[in-house]
Order: structure tokens, then sequence, then C-alpha cells
């Protein structure tokens, strides 16, 4: 039975140019008259958009760059450098309150020299350090947030560029 089989050569599985149509990303195929054996279409285009969100998780704000999307790099970098700030400054903040803690509750008050630790009471103590720690574990979770929607930005835009809006 496999001897009825038709033998098929390398060459004459390639199309001769005039009967292939090659499909690219964007092209409106709606008025064309396609009588064609076969179509290709260009896997090329089809990879942007995963190259555009491996590039912007390798470094925030390549896949912008890659997109051609210029402006949109300085806006990523200020939203870290601002959340990066102010997580600093939160842990300042929760390492002082967190040390006039231990202090206070290892020490009378008597011995202490901490303004912090002296002149406020335990219980403030207490609560001002959860508020820091709160604050700054909250701004690590934005912090990753506006990376994923980075990373999603560069991902959705280059899928878009193959979108022809006219």
């Amino acid at each position: 039975f496999a001897q009825d089989e038709p033998v098929i050569e390398e060459d004459s599985q390639k199309p001769e140019p005039e009967k292939a149509l090659m499909l690219q990303p964007g092209m409106d195929t709606t008025g064309m008259n396609l009588q064609y054996d076969s179509i290709y279409i260009d896997e090329a285009q089809f990879n942007r958009p995963k190259k555009a969100g491996y590039l912007s998780a390798a470094l925030p704000g390549l896949g912008q760059a890659y997109n051609k999307r210029y402006w949109k790099i300085p806006i990523i970098y200020g939203a870290f450098g601002t959340i990066g700030y102010f997580i600093g400054w939160n842990n300042n903040k929760y390492q002082q309150y967190r040390n006039a803690y231990l202090l206070q509750k290892s020490f009378p008050l008597e011995e202490l020299d901490d303004d912090l630790a002296i002149n406020i009471s335990e219980d403030n103590l207490k609560r001002g350090l959860d508020f820091y720690r709160r604050n700054r574990d909250l701004l690590m979770v934005v912090l990753v947030g506006v990376y994923i929607i980075q990373i999603l930005d560069a991902h959705i835009h280059a899928h878009l560029m193959e979108f022809d809006v006219s």
C-alpha cells in the first residue's frame, strides 16, 4: 500500500512565485481576489510582540525603545525612581522607629539618649513602626506592578503596530 502513495520531491513542494501569496501583518486582503495555491505568512513579524516583552523584562524601557516609543522611557524611569525614593524613605523611618522601640523596651527611660525613644510612648512607637513597614512593603508591591505594566505596555503596543486603523 505504501507504493500507491505519490512520491513528493523536495523541489516540487516550493510554490511558484506567481501562485503563492505572502501575507504580512496589517495587510488588507478583503478586496483581493485570492486565487493562490499557497498562502505564506511572514512569521518574523509575529514574533515582534514577544521580543518587545522580553526586552522590556530584561531592561525596563528597552521594549518601548524597540517599539520606537522613546517618550515613555523617562516616564518609566521616573516612576521607578520615585517609588524607589519613597521605599528608601519609609525604610529609614521604619528603622528609626524600630531602633527607638527596641531601645525603649531594653533600657529604662533615664538611660536613653535617643530623642525619638524618649519623647514618644511605646504604643505610638509600635504604631509608627507598623505604619512605615506597611507603607514600605506596599510600595514594593507597587514597584513590581509598575514593572509588569511596562512589560505589558511594550507587548501590547507591538501587537497594535500590526493593526491597520485606516
